[in-house]
């Protein structure tokens, strides 16, 4: 996606800033300039090792299947897995 937008310049000494930086080791990184904010970094690894467990074993379902796609195990799979990861995120 591509947009365009034009650059405000502010005084950030008289504004507070919050700025969030979205990765995949740390999920996400939040700092600001506001006296006495502590930095905040959330994890991303755990987030890494669900997908990654899911992957492997829906590749392992998928190549046993003959010819769908989908069966109720990988839709089970796939429920576990997204319920995993709204836990995680709905934690912080």
């Amino acid at each position: 996606m591509v947009y365009e937008s034009v650059e405000v310049k502010l005084d950030l000494y008289e504004y507070n800033v919050a700025s969030v930086d979205l990765g995949v080791n740390n999920l996400a990184t939040v700092t600001s300039n506001k006296k006495g904010f502590q930095p905040l970094i959330i994890n991303g690894r755990p987030v890494k090792s669900i997908n990654q467990f899911y992957n492997k074993k829906k590749g392992k379902l998928q190549s046993e299947l003959k010819s769908a796609k989908s069966s109720n195990r990988i839709k089970r799979l796939s429920t576990k897995r997204n319920l995993k990861i709204d836990d995680y995120l709905h934690a912080y």
